[in-house]
Formats: structure tokens, sequence, C-alpha cells
């Protein structure tokens, strides 16, 4: 557990030394009179989950932070600062408990669908018929895939008939059952949580092919995440200062698995959890306490924002 005293300070990748010092030394002393816009992943960040003991029938999305970090971001707005959610999950599985802690908007779906004010602004979707393709693929290969959407998340398998973790998530068996709890196929992204306990897609020749041609593929430690081409973290942070009219200067994300890289590319200051993989703690301006310990409350003190 790092303490203020020993955080290490790095220059941005690709930066002069002197850039990065003058990083260094503007965000240690805080930012004075003016505003911050932060990004805050959710899972192993905002949130513990500990997969292996989630009672059954219990929905991990209703799980909360901690009541500190609840208060440091309520502080936090209290303040000026702008506080976004910046998550893997579809926006159907950001439960408005979360959103009404105080966050001025939620990044769904790494990246995919952006909402502001309880409106989504911005969303990608995959093709439909690309979409379908896959159904097909992934029960012909009999695995199991779990699409997602801000509407009807759905999990496909051909043996499966639910999943512990998401008691009310329907499964589909076949490609017309699919089309029958979803019609229109509005999927932004997919996973195979290891919860599922499923054979990758990734090892059959077909699936293989065609996900390498249309999707970017993460290691989430916790489940394998395909994204589509391009649509990441950073394109949808990158939306909301657009939409908000808000500036590079002064952003900050917190995060600890593989699809928090492209958001540590989009922000001035990167903040690792304690229980980041290694390769965000390498790219990271500060790495604060675990996400057990309140390390989203530690970074935010440690930065003079609350």
């Amino acid at each position: 557990m790092l303490d203020d005293s020993s955080a290490v300070w790095t220059p941005l990748a690709g930066a002069s030394m002197e850039a990065g010092a003058a990083l260094a030394t503007s965000t240690a002393r805080g930012l004075g009179d003016s505003s911050a816009s932060l990004f805050f992943d959710v899972d192993g960040t905002l949130v513990w989950v500990d997969p292996a003991n989630i009672p059954e029938g219990e929905d991990f999305t209703k799980i909360l932070p901690t009541s500190g970090v609840l208060d440091a971001i309520g502080r936090l707005r209290e303040r000026g600062h702008h506080a976004y959610v910046c998550t893997g999950r579809p926006l159907s599985m950001v439960s408005d408990a979360l959103v009404a802690a105080g966050f001025d908007g939620v990044i769904s779906a790494a990246g995919s669908c952006v909402s502001l004010g309880g409106e989504v602004v911005h969303e990608t979707l995959i093709d439909s018929e690309l979409a379908a393709e896959l159904i097909r693929l992934v029960l012909a290969v009999d695995t199991t895939v779990m699409f997602e959407s801000r509407e009807t998340p759905l999990v496909v398998s051909r043996t499966l008939e639910a999943v512990p973790a998401f008691p009310d998530m329907p499964v589909a068996h076949s490609l017309e059952e699919a089309l029958g709890l979803a019609p229109e196929l509005r999927f932004c992204k997919f996973t195979q949580p290891g919860m599922l306990k499923a054979p990758s897609i990734m090892g059959d020749a077909r699936l293989c092919e065609l996900v390498e041609a249309n999707f970017d593929v993460c290691d989430m430690g916790l489940a394998s995440e395909y994204s589509q081409r391009g649509v990441t973290k950073a394109s949808g942070i990158a939306k909301v200062l657009e939409l908000e009219g808000l500036e590079v200067a002064g952003t900050f994300a917190f995060g600890d698995s593989e699809n928090d890289l492209p958001m540590f590319d989009a922000v001035e200051t990167k903040v690792a959890m304690g229980n980041a993989m290694p390769v965000l703690k390498e790219r990271a301006d500060y790495v604060t306490d675990h996400v057990k310990d309140d390390g989203v409350v530690h970074a935010l003190r440690h930065f003079g924002l609350i």
C-alpha cells in the first residue's frame, strides 16, 4: 500500500522530461480554483466484486461503492469538479443508485455508449448482420457468449439455462430465440466472463477470423472483452469532452484492468489502483491503494481534489 510520501511520478510516455516534471508539479499542488474532470472505472476501481463469493441469486451489478467512496464523490462535486463513470459494463448493468451517487454522466460498454443527464447522447452498435453471424458461429461451436446492450443484454448458449451472477438475464439457445428476445440485435460489444467456464471463441478458426477483422480483444482478468474496432474508453472520453465543452487539461482517469489503458491515453493524469494489472501501474502517474482500501478516496486526497 502506498502512502503519499512513497508515490512516484513518471513522465507521460513519449513526453519530454520537462513536460513530465511540469505535470507532476502542477498536479501535486492541486488545481486551485480550476475544475477537474474525472473518469472512474467501476469494477476493481469504484467497486470490489469477488466473483467466487457472490451469494447465489445476487446480482453483482447492484453492489455499490463503500460509504467512504460515495462520500468522496459527493465532496468532489461540491467543490465544482466533474465526475463520470467510465466502465466496460453496458448501461443496462450500471445501477441507477451508482449514477445517483453524484456522477455527471456515464461512459458505458467500454466507450460505445455515452449518457449525460440521464439521456443517451451517443451510441455505436455492432452491425446486426455481423451480430447474427456471430451468434450462429457461437452456437455452432458450442460455446457461450454474453452480448451486451443498454437495452437487452443476452447470453447465447446451446446448453446453459441461466447465469447465477445475472439471474435476470435471458439466455438464447438459437438465433431464432435471440431474435425473439432482442429483435434488432442492438448489441454494443460481447464478452466471455470467466464465470461462464466456456471454451474461448478464439479457439475456432472461423470465429477467430471474424473477430480479428471486426473487433479489438481485451484481457480484463475476469473476462475477455470484444469491442468494436476503434471504440474504446478513450473515444468515449473524447466524446464527453466534446459535448460538455471540457478541456483535456485537468482530466484524471482511475482504472485497474487492460481496457483502462485507452482511457489513460485520453487524460492528463493517470491513476492506477493498488490492485491494478502491472501494465497499468507501469503507465500510471500515481498508484493508489487497493479498491478494498478505498484507493479512490486516497488518490483524491493526494491530489487535493477533496
